[in-house]
C-alpha cells in the first residue's frame, strides 16, 4: 500500500538573496552557483525547506492500520543543467525551529520579507545556528 503525503509549507532560502522570500514560489530551488567554470567554491547556496503533517500517518501506526512503514523523500529535477566538472550530494537534516512559509516569489518587486529566508525564519527572528560536519558548516 502506498500512502502520499504532500508538503503543509515549503520554501527554499538562498545565500543569493538572504531578505528574500520565496514561499509562494512553484518551484523550490536547490543549487550552488559557482564564480567560473572551474571555480570550487560556491558564490551562492541554497536550501529547501518543507514541512509535513503526520498527524494521520502517526494515529494509523499506533491503532495497527499501518505495520513497518517506511518513508521515502522525493525531489524531482527540472530543466537542470550538467556540470561535468562539479560533483555534489544531497542530505537531509530536520530543523530544531519552526518556521513560517512566507508570500514571496522570485521576480517579487519590492521583495517580500515575511517568511522564512536565509537570514530570519519568520520575518525579524533570526536563525540559531548550529555548527556541522559538512563544507557549509555553521549555516542551515
Amino acid at each position: 500500500m502506498h500512502y502520499f503525503i504532500f508538503p503543509s509549507k515549503d520554501s527554499y532560502i538562498t545565500t543569493e538573496f538572504q531578505e528574500k522570500n520565496f514561499g509562494s514560489d512553484e518551484i523550490l530551488e536547490l543549487r550552488k552557483i559557482f564564480s567560473g567554470s572551474y571555480s570550487t567554491s560556491a558564490e551562492a547556496t541554497s536550501r529547501i525547506l518543507t514541512q509535513f503533517d503526520y498527524s494521520d500517518v502517526s494515529a494509523s501506526i499506533v491503532n495497527g492500520d499501518i505495520t513497518n512503514p517506511k518513508f521515502y523523500l522525493r525531489y524531482y529535477e527540472v530543466e537542470g543543467q550538467s556540470e561535468s566538472n562539479k560533483t555534489y550530494s544531497i542530505s537531509s537534516f530536520p530543523l530544531s525551529q519552526s518556521w513560517e512559509e512566507g508570500v514571496g516569489k522570485y521576480f517579487d518587486n519590492p521583495k517580500s520579507k515575511k517568511g522564512v529566508t536565509w537570514i530570519d525564519y519568520d520575518s525579524g527572528s533570526t536563525w540559531s545556528l548550529v555548527s556541522n560536519t559538512n563544507s557549509d558548516s555553521g549555516s542551515l
